[in-house]
């Protein structure tokens, strides 16, 4: 895998073939590896998941908002460390997509990098009053593996979902009163069998 000199990140083109599915085993197996440890591009990789999953008529000026904000984090990538101050950047990068803000909220269970059993329910913050909810599970390689919608601050996997022994990543999207957003950002969990 290619990384950049001054920076343990892949590059954005490692990234990019990540998400379409066009690494070799070994490439994507070092790359999971690197995102168990690195928020940066696993918020990459989640929001470029999340823009190719979505349905044409949900890529709104809300996904290209996103898009926007993991092309800015890439760039933060290429740029080596010393010039930018990486953990400063990125945590603000994380909390604002570019023309507006984003309001975080915590997510409760599972618990970034813990080992999971069945059943799984998915719970969180409540992020405002009346605030509709879209959670989405997606597998190692970015692929969505269930997703739903809830007015409720948890959601149970339903039972026919089939979790196979590996990584995975879920996020919550809020949609709050006049069109405002709010993220739990990605959390990572391991299933084992």
């Amino acid at each position: 895998m290619r990384t950049h000199n001054e920076s343990d990140h892949p590059t954005p083109d490692i990234l990019a073939a990540f998400v379409d599915g066009e690494l070799s085993e070994e490439d994507r197996s070092e790359l999971v590896d690197h995102l168990e440890s690195c928020a940066v591009c696993r918020s990459v990789v989640s929001v470029a998941s999340d823009v190719l999953a979505a349905p044409a008529d949900r890529r709104s000026t809300r996904w290209l908002g996103r898009l926007v904000a993991a092309a800015a984090i890439a760039l933060l990538i290429a740029v080596p460390v010393a010039q930018v101050g990486l953990p400063d950047r990125t945590r603000e990068l994380e909390r604002s997509v570019p023309g507006e803000s984003v309001q975080r909220f915590e997510a409760l269970a599972p618990t970034d990098g813990s080992v999971v059993e069945r059943p799984v329910t998915f719970a969180w913050r409540e992020a405002g009053p009346d605030a509709t909810y879209e959670v989405t599970l997606t597998d190692d390689v970015g692929d969505v593996v269930w997703s739903t919608r809830t007015s409720s601050t948890e959601a149970p996997l339903p039972e026919d979902v089939s979790l196979d022994a590996g990584t995975y990543f879920w996020v919550v999207e809020a949609l709050l009163a006049l069109g405002r957003e709010a993220t739990s950002g990605p959390v990572r969990f391991h299933v084992e069998r």
